[in-house]
């Protein structure tokens, strides 16, 4: 009997330790080395897109690119409108285009070293996407974050700093104020 009640006891702790494995963000074995996921980038506004071709406009047209910049504004905004916004939302992103176009072309007017070899080949990518209907922004870098625990030390490209006894308990090199001092 007492040892029908003691298997099921070991029986239950197992199963309870079983369960618990599985539930939640607990210490994996992989957590302490493995590089951090990088989060998904944000999907493009419309007012986004906007910007985006609106500049690449204006910078196409600064650099001598030869294309029909009223044409690709028609076809962006009736790219837009297809993507169902609301009437009043598709005249924001008219304005949105209009004035991101006219500032970029007011800011590198007088600007001669502008259309630089990279900057054009930048520039070329972008028109071409935009031209071939593809007005979304290219996605933005982002920032690798530490992954914490043993992962960061690990992960960590820069080499630590050299620890300097001098400078910490010097008061002149670091004058940090000293705990209980007023």
């Amino acid at each position: 009997m007492i040892r029908i009640a003691f298997d099921s006891f070991a029986l239950a702790i197992t199963a309870l330790a079983l369960t618990a494995c599985n539930a939640g963000p607990l210490l994996k074995t992989g957590s302490l080395t493995s590089a951090p996921v990088a989060a998904a980038p944000k999907p493009s506004t419309p007012v986004d897109r906007a910007l985006h071709v609106a500049a690449t406009s204006a910078r196409a047209h600064k650099c001598g690119f030869y294309f029909d910049a009223p044409a690709l504004r028609t076809n962006f905004l009736a790219a837009e409108a297809s993507l169902a916004p609301a009437s009043s939302e598709l005249t924001k992103i008219g304005q949105s285009y209009d004035f991101t176009a006219l500032k970029i072309t007011q800011s590198i007017k007088s600007s001669e070293a502008y259309c630089s070899k990279s900057r054009t080949a930048s520039i070329k990518k972008s028109l071409q996407a935009a031209l071939a209907g593809d007005f979304a922004p290219p996605p933005k870098k982002v920032a690798k974050q530490a992954s914490g625990g043993l992962g960061s030390l690990l992960d960590s490209d820069a080499a630590p700093e050299k620890f300097d006894r001098d400078h910490i308990f010097d008061p002149v090199l670091n004058p940090k104020k000293k705990p209980g001092a007023e």
